[in-house]
């Protein structure tokens, strides 16, 4: 007996097997870090998976260091160790100077998988005009388990945050701080799943003669007399920010 198949052309000839994707969400498919807040347009951005020269560095106290490693990372197969020297008043920076962009509000996103007898994450913006220095700075404070950024008068105030970053073995936190060059003002915050409204507040700012420049600075301070390490990860500056 021969058996004739239904026509399935009719019925799906007009039909595709899955929606289709905007360009953001294909980039990301492809393996683009920018995927966790993908509001404004990316100008630079550090997966580190070739080398850290695009950095500088200041590193204090016996073992402090800056190193690529491929011991953990958020995407892709290794991330930017930063270690502590073995003392409380150490800190270990990573910092990259870009030029002076077009004011209007920018970003900054990374990722970190913190060591639990950290003291203090700061993440910072700092913008050079020729005439002063505009910073936007996100500090966690690991020990007390606040989030704290810096107000117009250089004073941190907490964000009363109800959840905060862990430290766990393969999680890295996602950070996101968000600024206006051109009121200097605040604009947002994002933690992992939280975002804050921080607009009301000015930056800090001070009299400084450098020449324009931004920049993006990272740094981590030990609560304990050891060497503490830190990996960071899809470091992204964005501007045109909504």
């Amino acid at each position: 007996m021969v058996h004739t198949l239904p026509d399935y052309t009719s019925k799906w000839k007009n039909k595709t097997i899955s929606s289709l994707v905007d360009n953001g969400e294909l980039a990301a498919r492809l393996g683009n870090i920018d995927t966790f807040d993908r509001r404004g347009n990316v100008i630079w951005m550090d997966d580190f998976e070739d080398n850290i020269n695009k950095w500088a560095q200041t590193t204090l106290g016996t073992g402090a260091a800056v190193s690529l490693s491929t011991v953990k990372a958020h995407t892709g197969g290794s991330s930017c160790k930063l270690t502590t020297g073995d003392n409380t008043a150490n800190s270990t920076f990573i910092y990259k100077q870009l030029a002076y962009p077009a004011t209007g509000k920018m970003g900054l996103e990374l990722a970190v998988q913190h060591h639990e007898s950290i003291k203090y994450i700061d993440i910072v913006l700092h913008f050079y005009t020729g005439t002063r220095c505009y910073s936007a700075q996100l500090r966690y404070d690991v020990d007390d388990e606040d989030l704290e950024f810096r107000n117009l008068a250089g004073a941190f105030i907490n964000l009363n945050a109800t959840t905060v970053p862990q430290s766990e073995e393969t999680l890295f936190n996602v950070y996101k701080i968000v600024c206006d060059s051109a009121l200097n003002k605040w604009v947002r915050i994002i933690v992992n799943d939280t975002e804050y409204d921080v607009s009301e507040y000015f930056m800090w700012d001070a009299a400084d003669a450098t020449a324009p420049y931004l920049l993006v600075s990272i740094a981590i301070t030990p609560d304990i007399n050891d060497n503490l390490d830190c990996y960071v990860d899809n470091v992204i500056v964005t501007q045109n920010e909504p």
